[in-house]
């Protein structure tokens, strides 16, 4: 949880609003901000793929405050498409530093998913005429997608399936492995061709994002009002050699969350210890001594 940072002499009546500002800034200079956007694919339901997406922006708590800088996730993407098996859906992942201070920004990932119980008759999805004492999953809040919690018939709106499993929450990894989550092997992201697991030597004349612990950084300082040049995302598909019949009736979501520091020393050693990436900041002429 991120702790509000406290002035250290208060602001006085007589203090113009520029001398307040100016102030904040250099004393509260390690302030960031976070903007994410959900991103809810699937509820599949026999052999028809049907894509639904939701976009919406989660309000930042420190938003509000003096000094702290506004990064905002641009996306392009493909909205009530057919999501077919093995098919590219795109989905372009880009940064704006909406404040006026160079900002450096980096991008995390995080996956959910959950599956319907199968009824072993029939081979259809199970299905529920009554909530019942279950708890009720909803499609844009992966923290529902509990196992035994209902899902309401999106198109009759009187059935309810139930979830069978479900992984909430799953930070994404660059190059995964055999760690990744049996629900969400079906999904396969795309990333940029630019993406890189070590800065290379800086200053970064070209623009590129590098990989460390589940966060890419966008390899030059971020100047205000400006967008990065690369996306960080291309594209998600779900591939076929790893659905299972039972993960024909799920759904998944796919939250995106951007964050801004100032470019500057204070602020940097609260993301990272890897003395190559600092540099890499550092060599930037848009980097604040």
């Amino acid at each position: 949880m991120k702790k509000k940072n406290k002035l250290k002499q208060p602001l006085t009546k007589k203090m113009s609003s520029s001398k307040a500002v100016k102030q904040v800034l250099k004393e509260n200079k390690p302030l960031f901000a976070t903007f994410g956007t959900g991103f809810v694919l699937i509820l599949v339901i026999g052999s028809t793929f049907a894509w639904s997406s939701f976009s919406s922006w989660v309000k930042n708590h420190m938003q509000s405050e003096v000094g702290t800088l506004e990064v905002k996730i641009i996306e392009d993407y493909e909205q009530d498409s057919v999501f077919d098996l093995g098919k590219e859906i795109t989905k372009k992942v880009d940064v704006r530093n909406m404040s006026k201070y160079p900002a450096i920004v980096r991008v995390q990932f995080i996956e959910s998913a959950a599956n319907f119980k199968i009824d072993d008759k029939t081979g259809m999805l199970e299905k529920k005429t009554t909530q019942g004492g279950s708890d009720l999953a909803i499609k844009d809040k992966a923290e529902t997608w509990k196992v035994g919690a209902v899902y309401p018939d999106q198109f009759k709106k009187v059935d309810f399936y139930v979830i069978n499993q479900s992984e909430i929450n799953y930070q994404t990894k660059y190059k995964e492995d055999a760690t990744r989550p049996k629900l969400l092997k079906p999904f396969e992201i795309t990333y940029s061709p630019t993406i890189k697991e070590q800065p290379t030597p800086p200053p970064a004349q070209v623009p590129y994002w590098v990989y460390e612990n589940g966060f890419f950084y966008y390899s030059q300082v971020l100047e205000g009002n400006k967008q990065s040049e690369v996306s960080v995302m291309e594209s998600v598909k779900m591939l076929k050699e790893n659905l299972v019949n039972p993960s024909k009736n799920m759904l998944y979501k796919i939250d995106v969350n951007a964050y801004g520091i100032r470019a500057n020393e204070g602020s940097l050693e609260k993301w990272t210890t890897n003395q190559a990436l600092i540099d890499m900041y550092k060599a930037d002429p848009k980097f604040e001594e």
